[in-house]
């Protein structure tokens, strides 16, 4: 390893241990527990975040008044440190409550699912689904305008093409029956559902994934002939616009945002 390899390893690793883990709790956790079946819990995680937010020093350049007051309303772990410095191996730690030394999983190009010891692992999501959470809804980051909209009061606008998550946020077992759609580039479109993801490219070839079965997509199932219902009604919501390519720029993006 080279030098400044090795520098910006140690770099990272004491940056990732002066990363701080902070819960907000509106009763002591003891007495929470006991409140009531299901307790709220809002899960936030941010990549790369460093210690950069005010509550553990600041940097010069940030602002984070918002996660300053929910470290100040919570308790506020300024020692606290990652399982390993590499997104994969620490995220498939936090997700399933083993260390990388136990299910080697130690880079960012070990699927989580073939570890001999993680491929039958519960993760802590699917733990709080089996125990009555519902923490699997299927959004869309282009639901967050019409949300903030209607949240804030303001007029509804046309042509925007996300919907409301309000029905969700006043009541999360509410039914929702919209899938999300994902573009790649012109004509390439993914639709998600809560237990399907369909994929239909520009030469229209088709991929079909059961999460519930293939959380990693590894089987397409789009060419089983009982699955062709399946197919149809996640089709539906393919978008029938398919706009050609807007100019491109030379040199930096631009925008008015």
């Amino acid at each position: 390893m080279s030098g400044s390899a090795e520098s910006s390893r140690r770099d990272f690793l004491v940056k990732m241990g002066g990363a701080a883990l902070a819960a907000g709790w509106s009763k002591p956790p003891a007495a929470a527990a006991g409140a009531n079946k299901n307790q709220n819990v809002l899960f936030i995680a941010v990549d790369d975040l460093n210690d950069w937010i005010g509550c553990l020093g600041g940097h010069p350049d940030v602002r984070t008044p918002n996660m300053d007051r929910l470290a100040r309303r919570g308790v506020l772990f300024s020692n606290a440190h990652c399982p390993a410095p590499l997104c994969n191996a620490s995220r498939a730690a936090l997700l399933t409550g083993v260390r990388p030394s136990s299910s080697g999983v130690y880079t960012n190009s070990q699927p989580m699912r073939q570890s001999e010891a993680l491929r039958d692992a519960v993760t802590l999501p699917q733990y709080f689904m089996s125990n009555g959470y519902r923490v699997n809804r299927t959004v869309n980051l282009m639901d967050i305008y019409p949300t903030l909209i209607e949240l804030c009061g303001l007029q509804a606008r046309n042509g925007i093409e996300g919907a409301s998550l309000l029905p969700l946020l006043r009541n999360p077992q509410a039914e929702w029956n919209r899938p999300s759609v994902t573009t790649y580039l012109r004509n390439n479109h993914s639709v998600r559902s809560e237990r399907w993801r369909y994929i239909r490219y520009g030469d229209g070839t088709e991929e079909l994934y059961d999460h519930r079965n293939d959380p990693l997509e590894w089987n397409n199932l789009a060419g089983k002939p009982e699955l062709k219902k399946v197919k149809a009604e996640l089709a539906l919501w393919l978008t029938k616009i398919n706009a050609p390519e807007s100019p491109a720029s030379t040199g930096a993006p631009e925008g008015d945002y």
